[in-house]
């Protein structure tokens, strides 16, 4: 119910690093009771009236709270009010005999007259300018703060950035910033663009200036860049994007605003090509860091077959001959390049390597990475090595959004060993290669017929084919038996001809339905028998899809399946957003939380929802081991009965269940079905129109627009004049 009260804060009892309070608040018409407050509300200080907006909402546990949704300072009117307001902590140096001056002085309407001329405190007699100048700064400042609260509150801002701000900046920093130049905020803080935006334009800023087209342009330019996975665009495509955002303007307009992102270094102009700065510079420190470990140590190569040979009777394992050398050229190569698809052992490799290594290089600290919290997972299971996720071997904070380790703070380690490198960006590497200052020998393991990263960058095409490295390609199967199904497919759709029986196959099965409610149907009664078999295993089957949206995509199949598996018995549940969830259903997070040890992909099972200290629902949720969400975390989880193929790269299941039809046709690409297809380690379900699988088999993706190998050769040329 919506409401108002008035009184003081009492009590800070919960306070988030980005401003969320729980506060005991004491209501002026009611000396002796309080009432809990929630929200954003950094903003209140001790000794001040306030006038809260907000909601009531009952709680079984605390009773009544307030959700606070405005503040308003109430200035202080009768005599004692002003008073005791200019001798609390708000004024320091001002005791009772300094405010009785000042209160006689001006006699009525205290406040509002020093608030409408601080210059008249320097005229009143028995004040010292330091104190005049300790009252002024702080009415300059409550001026401010009133500004700022009032324009957030008036036009729908976001009280939580409000409240993050002020966790950092005094109110005369944040003003400064937000009445000058807001934009700069997102070079600082983890602050969503169209926010910023927002906030700009409600500080009543020139909506068509070069501050704002430059930092358009940039945000444009990063958009474009991480939809299409390219590093770079054009000048034509940059101005065309900038013009449907500002279609009133000439072109001599824009070009302007462009000109100052230049200025500013936030795209840098190379050629005809237009680059997002830190795009540009993270291809640079990549070809750097590659070309400076593109060396080789001396070994005795007899020793080496000798020291191998005892390796593989200890671990009772016979390497073939790609194997071999992949484990003897990552004694030799500093940076080594590892490929292969399903099947061909790269995981065994990698241990095979790591124990290697640890015999040749006994003073050196190796480290396994991936970019996913399951591939990490994955990795760690296969090699008994510990295995971490990249955002937690660098000590990513999100909050900060910056990384521990950088160029000023390198890694310790100096063998370095990464896995599934398809999915990483050309951000990611480049972090990697800022803290390598200690890194002696780097080695990289992928499959480049997989989808390459969600962000921009080809990362392990653009290395493969520069031709400047050692890159061994594994090709001869061992996963499993010779002939099963799942394997022979995935081979068969990395030829140019595809030629393949998708039908009356032992391990790969696949269902032609067109109707999307009988297709929901027939997956739901498909996951409700591979389940019960499963004895429940929430791992044990996935669905996945290439798109959300559409009759029968994930989010449709989700809640589709959710009333299937999960359907409303008692059980407890609670909405977020649109989304409903329920105790015992199966769950993803959606964004890297390493300080939680949990990461983008991570799949569990929600096994409780309860109260918390915070008054707000928390969800307990089960991985490895149980996260508590609460409501800062929301909007972390997603449900998860069904996943995109991009969410599911790096993971393996048992059964998966792909649902593929011509609705999805403008994600279906030859890439997206090999990974989708090589996620099923035992069996593969095919479920919709054999049509739109031969037509996304047929489908090349197009080829990323990158300069990777063209900083790449720079350098290798370098190396070779020398």
């Amino acid at each position: 119910m919506a409401g108002k009260i008035q009184g003081y804060l009492k009590l800070i009892i919960f306070e988030s690093k980005n401003g969320y309070r729980i506060c005991k608040f004491q209501l002026e018409n009611d000396k002796t009771h309080f009432i809990f407050i929630k929200g954003f509300l950094s903003a209140l200080q001790p000794d001040q009236l306030y006038e809260l907006m907000g909601d009531f909402v009952y709680n079984e546990r605390y009773g009544e709270n307030f959700e606070v949704t405005e503040i308003n300072k109430i200035l202080p009117r009768s005599t004692d009010e002003v008073l005791k307001y200019l001798t609390s902590s708000l004024f320091p140096t001002i005791g009772p005999k300094t405010a009785q001056i000042i209160i006689d002085y001006y006699q009525t309407d205290v406040i509002t007259q020093i608030k409408e001329n601080l210059t008249t405190l320097n005229q009143i007699p028995g004040i010292s300018s330091k104190q005049a100048n300790v009252i002024a700064k702080v009415f300059t400042s409550m001026s401010h703060d009133y500004e700022l609260n009032h324009q957030f509150n008036q036009k729908g801002l976001s009280l939580q950035v409000l409240s993050l701000l002020k966790t950092k900046y005094n109110v005369d920093q944040i003003y400064a910033l937000l009445t000058k130049d807001p934009f700069s905020l997102l070079l600082k803080d983890n602050i969503s663009f169209k926010t910023i935006d927002k906030i700009y334009l409600a500080f009543e800023q020139d909506p068509v200036s070069d501050i704002r087209i430059g930092y358009y342009a940039w945000y444009l330019a990063k958009e474009f860049c991480n939809n299409s996975g390219d590093t770079y665009l054009t000048l034509d495509e940059l101005t065309a994007l900038l013009g449907k955002h500002f279609p009133t303007l000439t072109k001599e307009h824009l070009l302007a605003g462009l000109k100052y992102s230049k200025e500013i270094n936030l795209l840098i102009f190379k050629n005809d090509k237009i680059y997002v700065t830190e795009v540009y510079h993270s291809e640079i420190n990549i070809a750097a860091m590659l070309a400076g470990l593109n060396t080789t140590d001396q070994y005795d190569d007899q020793k080496l077959t000798a020291e191998l040979a005892m390796l593989t009777n200890k671990k009772q394992i016979t390497y073939n001959m790609q194997q071999t050398k992949a484990i003897k050229d990552a004694v030799y190569a500093n940076f080594l390049v590892i490929i292969g698809g399903p099947g061909t052992g790269k995981t065994t490799v990698v241990d095979g390597i790591v124990s290697l290594l640890k015999k040749v290089y006994y003073q050196s600290e190796i480290v396994l990475a991936a970019p996913t919290g399951k591939a990490a997972k994955r990795l760690r299971e296969k090699t008994r090595q510990r295995a971490l996720t990249i955002h937690k071997l660098l000590k990513y904070d999100a909050l900060k959004n910056q990384f521990f380790y950088n160029e000023n703070n390198p890694l310790e380690n100096d063998i370095l060993i990464l896995d599934e490198v398809s999915m990483v960006d050309s951000l990611l590497l480049a972090q990697i290669a800022k803290a390598s200052l200690n890194l002696r020998k780097l080695i990289l393991i992928g499959d480049p017929n997989q989808l390459p990263s969600v962000a921009c960058g080809d990362l392990l095409r653009d290395i493969i084919q520069s031709d400047a490295f050692n890159v061994v390609k594994l090709d001869e199967v061992y996963r499993q038996e010779a002939g099963n199904d799942i394997l022979e497919l995935s081979y068969a759709i990395e030829q140019d001809n595809f030629e393949y029986n998708l039908f009356d196959k032992k391990d790969v099965t696949f269902v032609a339905e067109t109707d999307p409610q009988e297709l929901l149907k027939t997956v739901g009664d498909l996951y409700q028998k591979l389940n019960d078999e499963q004895q429940e295993d929430y791992n044990a089957v996935q669905v996945i899809a290439p798109m959300y949206n559409g009759p029968v995509g994930i989010n449709t199949l989700n809640t589709y399946l959710q009333d299937r598996l999960n359907r409303s018995y008692g059980q407890k549940e609670i909405k977020i957003g649109h989304r409903l969830f329920r105790v015992n259903d199966k769950v993803m997070q959606l964004k890297n939380r390493p300080e939680l040890e949990i990461y983008n992909g991570d799949v569990g099972v929600i096994i409780d929802i309860r109260k918390g200290k915070n008054l707000n629902d928390i969800l307990l949720v089960k991985y490895d081991h149980v996260i508590e969400y609460n409501k800062e975390l929301y909007y972390d989880i997603t449900l998860a009965y069904a996943c995109s193929v991009h969410k599911l790269q790096g993971s393996e299941y048992n059964n998966i269940i792909f649902v593929i039809t011509r609705s999805f046709w403008i994600m279906l690409k030859r890439n997206l079905i090999y990974t989708a297809i090589t996620r099923a380690k035992t069996n593969l379900h095919l479920i919709g129109e054999p049509t739109a699988f031969l037509q996304g088999v047929n489908n090349l993706p197009q080829k990323r627009r990158t300069t990777l190998q063209t900083a790449i050769k720079t350098f290798y040329d370098e190396q070779e004049s020398k």
